[in-house]
């Protein structure tokens, strides 16, 4: 490299990954330049400092062919999706105080991306004291866990990694262990024994207290009664949403946010599909919108718990020490929590046109994980609320701290809701999962007092560099 009066802030970073230099590289590592200076300090750092004439020319032969291209405006899409906000959270929304748990902070430039992922397993794939693991049924979960980490921080050394076959894996570094119905992969069956995933899954669901909520049969009939009539034109949609007025002031609870939710539907839905492609936002705006705020809002409570589509970074995406994501997630449950507004869940959506790209949709479901366990160790709440839509089928997850080493994420349902007025009869079917799921969101997310952490210590989540650390390592 040649010598100069003043050496440039990327200096020691690139000395450390002279050999590798890329514009790729170079863009993951400093994640928290924009767009624009990310791209002149590159040049920089190209012209001046690369002192091989062939590996310079190269160098920005390969970038400039690449700044023009499809994959360079998707890798800025995405990058925008990944880096953290360097803005500092305004003192009025945020909630973290000097009685929350303290959080490990992790640099907030990569001097060395290796180093970094180095730094970030060390600290955070130990297996607690015996006391303080996680054992369920005499079967020491945090031990087969923390095989699983090391299984797979072990294998990260030989292969790269993709969001859509090793999304469970990822989530494991952040001290997250996703539970999904019928699932199961090589790695979980050498790492855990036999059916303990399940014990787990079940034992978690019972702790729960996963009621039956059940809507009176005949109340089901009244509202199917109400959308045939309404589709069969024999009355009209307004006369139909004023039924189910009446409806609803029969009832109250759950029952009453399931009626809600129908005339929401009938209120707002087509007749019938008109087979035109729905792009995320209308999906989310028409689709999601109402009948999420019906099952879950409830804005004349004192913490008025209320759901909305984002429109603007949360803390837990700001806070630089959770950085997974700049952009913000795509909807989140919020609740007051005396006077001050806390994050109790998140919301994550892709149009049925991505439901083949299992990369994309694998990836917010990460996003989701860590979203919520920030929310947790941020807020300290003793769960999140986690959904995922992909169209209009939407997965119900219910994140909550364990132990120290492991939160668990359990898939609650997958349900897929109705888009049109002529579709709404199908999930009368399945009306009673729908009102359990709103139940154990009563009984579980609402509850926002604070939980006090013995141990004052969260482990890290994982970070954005090091994700892309992980899928380019060799």
């Amino acid at each position: 490299m040649p010598k100069s009066r003043f050496k440039p802030a990327e200096y020691s970073w690139l000395k450390a990954n002279y050999d590798h230099f890329n514009h790729i590289l170079f863009f993951d590592a400093f994640s928290s330049y924009t767009k624009n200076r990310a791209g002149k300090r590159f040049l920089v750092l190209a012209h001046q400092w690369i002192d091989d004439p062939s590996k310079r020319e190269a160098l920005l032969n390969n970038f400039n062919k690449w700044r023009k291209s499809k994959e360079a405006k998707e890798y800025w899409k995405n990058r925008a999706d990944l880096v953290y906000s360097e803005s500092e959270t305004s003192s009025s929304n945020s909630t973290y105080n000097s009685s929350s748990p303290s959080i490990v902070a992790q640099p907030s430039v990569a001097t060395n991306i290796t180093e970094e992922m180095d730094s970030f397993f060390s600290a955070n794939l130990t297996l607690p004291s015996k006391s303080n693991r996680y054992v369920v049924d005499g079967v020491d979960i945090s031990s087969c866990f923390n095989k699983y980490q090391v299984r797979f921080r072990e294998a990260i050394s030989f292969n790269g990694i993709a969001f859509e076959t090793h999304f469970h894996q990822i989530l494991s570094l952040s001290s997250i262990l996703l539970l999904q119905k019928n699932y199961s992969n090589d790695d979980l069956a050498i790492c855990f024994p036999e059916k303990s995933l399940e014990i787990v899954r079940s034992n978690v669901k019972e702790d729960l207290n996963t009621k039956n909520y059940n809507v009176p049969y005949g109340r089901i009939i009244t509202i199917l009664s109400i959308v045939e009539r309404v589709y069969g034109r024999s009355i009209s949609r307004e006369q139909g949403c004023f039924e189910m007025d009446k409806a609803m002031l029969e009832s109250d609870g759950i029952e009453k946010a399931i009626i809600k939710t129908f005339k929401k539907m009938l209120e707002t839905f087509l007749m019938d599909d008109l087979e035109e492609t729905v792009k995320e936002d209308d999906l989310k705006s028409r689709f999601i919108l109402p009948i999420i705020q019906s099952l879950f809002d409830d804005i004349d409570s004192p913490n008025t718990y209320h759901f909305k589509i984002s429109n603007e970074n949360n803390h837990e995406c700001q806070n630089k020490q959770f950085d997974i994501s700049r952009r913000r997630p795509d909807g989140y449950f919020r609740a007051n929590r005396n006077g001050s507004m806390v994050t109790i869940g998140f919301f994550e959506a892709k149009p049925a046109s991505q439901k083949k790209d299992a990369k994309r949709i694998q990836y917010d479901l990460v996003r989701l994980g860590v979203f919520g366990k920030n929310a947790i160790d941020i807020h300290q709440l003793g769960s999140s609320f986690l959904v995922q839509a992909v169209g209009t089928k939407m997965s119900f997850y219910m994140l909550q701290k364990k132990t120290s080493d492991i939160y668990t994420m359990v898939e609650l349902d997958t349900l897929t809701f109705p888009s049109t007025v002529n579709e709404i009869p199908a999930i009368f079917g399945y009306i009673n999962r729908i009102a359990k799921i709103v139940g154990i969101f009563n009984d579980i997310a609402k509850v926002i007092v604070p939980v006090q952490d013995d141990e004052g210590e969260v482990r890290q989540s994982l970070r954005s560099p090091i994700i892309r650390g992980l899928s380019l390592h060799k």
